[in-house]
């Protein structure tokens, strides 16, 4: 079944790159990934604030300082996340099969 298949780390990595927090609610994080959106949001609005008041400085300092270094923060945080899923779904696949045949 689909379900027992492990995620797909690059798929989800993919996934967040253009939209930020959907790997993580792929891999199952859903508050994680509602917080990751909303941090990009709000990096995206703070910016556009910034550049319709002509603060092309403060623009700048929101992109490099809050937009680019969450953003790489969150590719990574969904990678790990889909990684800790699919060793949960391994682990619990395993005990299920000693529940099963225990064994000798």
């Amino acid at each position: 079944s689909s379900a027992a298949r492990p995620l797909d780390v690059g798929r989800a990595v993919r996934l967040a790159a253009v939209v930020p927090g959907a790997g993580l609610w792929l891999a199952g994080e859903k508050r994680r990934a509602v917080g990751a959106l909303a941090w990009a949001v709000c990096s995206v609005a703070l910016t556009v604030a910034a550049l319709r008041d002509g603060r092309r400085g403060d623009a700048g300092l929101i992109v490099s300082l809050v937009g680019l270094r969450f953003y790489t923060g969150n590719l990574t945080n969904t990678a790990d996340a889909v990684r800790r899923r699919n060793r949960e779904r391994q682990q619990a696949a395993i005990r299920a099969l000693q529940m099963v045949a225990p064994g000798p």
